[in-house]
């Protein structure tokens, strides 16, 4: 599924309450070749049969012409895949709600709707010269016709309405008082106070519609926090805990039928975009994982031949340390550890290449030190391959890491065969790490 196609979902989602997949069916099988977003606007659910389930989705590019825009029909999928192209419907359950649901935010609506009613009275009070109005009589109208009091109004409107004819005035002419033109101005004096606390209160409640805080968007509050940063560092998790989480945990929820359906990992979870916001924050004088686990694989693929080892034939290649010859002097996680320049060129003084397995040399070994690999992370994974790698309890040689590219078959980027098995250890969304060893 493409990443794409997850955004237009995830947008969908917020935006209106519930989104629909797509699913089509690989060839020759009854998987899940292909996930892809159909868009809400464009897609309506059947009526509920008599069990009240719903059974298929019509989808038309334009449901205002159907007769240029026939209706397409997709079954549910619910499980298996029966046709070729089947849809899934995401839809959370809402009281009340038998067929889509509402957005969270559907309680701020009319308030948004306040906001707009202001913009349009302020604009147009820019375009009345800040003016409320005014009455204009003329003493003698009894004598003036009614295309000549068109002809006035037409003119009194270009003359004073509009933004640019703002502090504009009336040059009239009379031969007594008693004829004379009486402009009377509409005036609200308390105006500018009912705008701010109008246009206040509809923000605040818009914000506080999507499960937000004001503050996060700018706005002022009163709070007995000691700083700012304070606040909104407390309001962001609140945030991401109580309105981001749960809408990811369903997300990863609706994923899982189609990803037992194909025999794949079900155990997902969204990358924590603070967390790595603030791990690129925190040292940026140095060189943090990425820029590390770079630097090794330029080191490791001068030999780099992917053929397609055996996962046990990499584990037989490890070694059990012998701590009677060996002395453990720095056991640190790759994606965590930092190695400025200097620490490279002390520690790591490459030599010629070596073949073979663990219990021989390494390219990365010296006369006095022995670099090694080990898997580590949670020791009740769920993924065959972390399964083996973790119970072994071996260490590795950067050379067998890298040569080991297809011993996990299907669990690469797009569902490749062959992927760095030192950058994605059991494969995409993998939570183990490899342990360096010196």
């Amino acid at each position: 599924m493409l990443h794409s196609e997850k955004r237009k979902c995830l947008r969908d989602y917020k935006t209106q309450g519930y989104w629909f997949w797509q699913l089509l069916r690989g060839k020759g099988s009854d998987t899940v070749a292909q996930i892809m977003h159909l868009p809400v606007e464009k897609t309506a659910r059947e009526k509920m049969d008599d069990k009240g389930n719903v059974n298929g989705v019509y989808y038309c590019e334009d449901w205002t012409n159907t007769n240029k825009y026939p209706p397409r029909y997709f079954k549910e999928f619910k499980g298996k895949m029966t046709d070729s192209i089947m849809v899934m419907s995401c839809i959370p359950h809402q009281p009340g709600q038998s067929y889509y649901a509402l957005p969270s935010y559907v309680q701020g609506l009319q308030y948004a709707d306040m906001e707009e009613e202001i913009s349009n009275y302020c604009i147009n009070h820019i375009k009345n010269g800040l003016s409320f109005g005014y009455i204009i009589n003329f003493n003698n109208g009894s004598n003036i016709t009614d295309e000549q009091k068109d002809d006035i109004e037409l003119m009194i409107k270009k003359k004073l309405t509009g933004s640019s004819n703002a502090g504009k005035f009336i040059l009239s002419f009379n031969d007594n008082s008693d004829q004379e033109v009486t402009v009377v101005p509409l005036e609200v004096n308390d105006a500018h106070a009912q705008w701010d606390f109008l246009n206040k209160m509809s923000a605040e409640k818009i914000v506080t519609a999507h499960g937000a805080f004001p503050a996060l968007f700018g706005l002022q509050t009163s709070n007995g926090f000691s700083s700012n940063a304070d606040e909104l560092d407390v309001q962001s998790k609140l945030v991401q805990d109580y309105q981001i989480y749960p809408k990811q945990s369903y997300f990863i929820e609706t994923l899982k039928p189609i990803l037992e359906l194909n025999g794949l990992e079900t155990d997902l979870e969204f990358i924590p975009l603070r967390d790595t916001y603030k791990s690129t924050e925190s040292e940026p004088e140095q060189n943090i994982i990425d820029e590390t686990v770079d630097d090794l694989e330029v080191e490791m693929s001068n030999d780099y031949n992917p053929e397609n080892v055996d996962l046990n034939d990499l584990i037989s290649k490890g070694e059990k340390v012998n701590f009677e010859e060996w002395e453990v002097i720095e056991d640190e996680r790759c994606d965590q550890m930092t190695i400025n320049e200097s620490q490279l060129n002390t520690v790591i003084e490459l030599a010629s290449n070596i073949s073979g397995d663990a219990r021989n040399s390494s390219e990365q070994d010296t006369s006095l030190f022995k670099i090694r690999y080990r898997y580590a992370g949670n020791p009740n994974p769920q993924r065959e391959f972390c399964k083996k790698i973790i119970r072994a309890n071996k260490v590795y040689r950067a050379e067998d890491i890298q040569n080991a590219g297809a011993v996990n078959p299907g669990f690469g980027i797009k569902g490749a065969n062959t992927y760095d098995i030192f950058k994605y250890k059991g494969g995409v969304n993998c939570k183990h790490w490899w342990q360096r060893v010196i």
